[in-house]
């Protein structure tokens, strides 16, 4: 009965992994990258040496990446310091982005942001959100969720099947003997490396469905007693180079980001640590303030505690690392489970 058992969850185990074995390979390899986006970002970036020349309009700054690209539209700006901005934009079928120095107006592409973008997309939705239609988008978001429970399923059947070892001696089941050769090497590594992982790679799973599912979400908000608040989205328009020069010209901005709704500008930014929102109407200017407080009762407490958890820096840098150490591991554990499946069937 036990057999039977066994051989059940094990093809259990073996099915689930081949279905899925491509959106998990794909969340493993972009939630590495994703641990690590800013450091890796500024570790590419070359620091500039502040200029005291008159800045370049927008106008201008527009008018040569039109120059580049007729096609490019504009959607938002990230003022990101003194020197250089960074416009994100569409040119149909793409997304763009693109550096600029706000002393002379030269331009040129950001690649490392748009590839950012893209890993992200790729984690979230298996990229299928570059199509632009909602049920692409929907479909690959939907993909990831499932890939993610059925991870789940996939390390409680190994651990089922690896706990013999476990049982018999706890030590040496989490250990690797790299002198050994063929199936028992890979079977060793993938079962050890495994069980090493397997905590952090469902707390990475499970918590993610946080974002995938509007009905964990809901629960997790009565949960703690959250009441939430909705709020009405406006539709993207054009950039206007004549508003954001005027936005720039009378406030002192150091990190801020402006996109244009098809009512009025909205743009967010911090000035004397204090975030702040600009509205444009009738080509005036009103700056109100945004309360910035967090507390335990709101729904953004609720999201960054879970980002928090997801990513592992709940735990700090050395979560951070581990979460990510694991996250690689997923991918070692789909090589592993090939190789040993092709062993199986190939051997003599």
């Amino acid at each position: 009965m036990l057999l039977k058992r066994n051989k059940i969850l094990f093809n259990i185990h073996l099915i689930l992994s081949f279905v899925f074995c491509v959106p998990l390979f794909v969340l493993s390899i972009t939630g590495v990258f994703i641990q690590y986006e800013n450091e890796i970002k500024q570790i590419l970036s070359v620091k500039q040496t502040p200029q005291v020349k008159p800045k370049a309009s927008f106008s201008e700054i527009l008018a040569n990446i039109k120059n580049i690209d007729e096609q490019f539209r504009p959607m938002s700006i990230k003022i990101q310091d003194r020197h250089k901005h960074y416009i994100l934009g569409v040119s149909q079928p793409f997304r763009k982005a693109y550096n600029v120095d706000i002393y002379d107006a030269n331009v040129s592409r950001d690649f490392y942001s748009v590839f950012a973008h893209s890993m992200l997309m790729l984690h979230r939705n298996l990229g299928l959100s570059f199509s632009a239609n909602d049920v692409a988008r929907a479909t690959g978001k939907h993909i990831i969720a499932l890939a993610s429970i059925f991870l789940a399923i996939i390390i409680i059947t190994g651990i089922w099947l690896y706990f013999p070892l476990i049982k018999r001696n706890f030590i040496k089941s989490l250990k690797v003997d790299f002198k050994r050769k063929g199936y028992g090497f890979l079977y060793q590594l993938h079962s050890a490396f495994g069980l090493w992982c397997a905590l952090f790679l469902l707390i990475m799973g499970l918590s993610g469905l946080f974002w995938s599912y509007d009905f964990v979400r809901n629960t997790m908000l009565d949960m703690f007693n959250i009441q939430t608040t909705s709020h009405k989205k406006h539709s993207r328009s054009d950039i206007n180079a004549t508003h954001i020069d005027m936005i720039v010209k009378n406030l002192d901005i150091k990190n801020a980001t402006i996109f244009a709704s098809a009512q009025h500008y909205i743009v967010s930014y911090d000035l004397n640590k204090t975030r702040h929102a600009i509205h444009i109407q009738n080509n005036n200017l009103i700056v109100s303030e945004i309360k910035t407080t967090v507390n335990k009762n709101s729904a953004a407490w609720l999201k960054s505690v879970m980002l928090d958890i997801h990513k592992g820096t709940i735990f700090g840098e050395i979560g951070k690392a581990v979460f990510a150490i694991a996250c690689f591991g997923l991918s070692l554990f789909i090589v592993t489970g090939f190789l040993m499946a092709y062993k199986r069937i190939n051997k003599k």
